[in-house]
């Protein structure tokens, strides 16, 4: 078995297209508030992006693969 470096791994152009992030992160650039909670600007705001994907009550049968929704 080889071992590939990260070095070896940022030269292989189809990985760049393969990442998925689970979650992604932004920092908030005014005072933000969300169901309530005031969330002030300069913090850093994280989504789940696998959980709300799979979420019944945003998608009817979320694991189903159906490509026309």
């Amino acid at each position: 078995m080889h071992s590939i470096s990260i070095a070896r791994n940022r030269n292989i152009k189809y990985i760049k297209y393969c990442f998925f992030p689970y979650r992604l992160e932004r920092t908030l650039a005014r005072d933000t508030d969300i169901d309530g909670v005031t969330m002030p600007k300069g913090s850093l705001f994280s989504t789940a992006v696998y959980a709300v994907h799979r979420d019944p009550e945003l998608w009817p049968e979320p694991c189903k693969f159906d490509p026309e929704r």
